[in-house]
């Protein structure tokens, strides 16, 4: 009997809490953590973080991110790239542990696949 694998009825998954995008080394089964599981699960896209991010500059991201995705009707990576790019040029946030933690795994080229 196989292993059964569910599938997300969805393009993209965000997870905003910290290091989301890490993992952690199994012996003999390579890095295991969100992103692994939520690649099995079959998204096209996950927007994750690399270490830990402060909250209010989170969801000032998020904010840029989504208003970039559903607003500017922009690509995934280019939203991302957007809203880095906002914060970095700002005031409040520009330094990079304020913005950079967030990256983009998967499919770039654009929705669907």
């Amino acid at each position: 009997m196989g292993f059964w694998t569910p599938s997300i009825p969805t393009d993209l998954v965000v997870l905003s809490g910290c290091e989301t995008a890490l993992g952690k080394n199994l012996r003999g089964k390579g890095s295991w953590g969100s992103p692994t599981a939520f690649s099995m699960l079959a998204p096209h896209r996950l927007l994750a973080t690399l270490w830990p991010v402060e909250d209010q500059a989170t969801a000032e991201l998020i904010q840029r991110f989504y208003h970039g995705l559903l607003h500017d009707g922009l690509r995934p990576s280019a939203a991302l790239r957007q809203a880095q790019t906002e914060m970095r040029l700002g005031r409040r946030w520009h330094l990079p542990n304020d913005w950079a933690a967030f990256v983009l795994q998967g499919d770039w080229s654009g929705w669907g696949g």
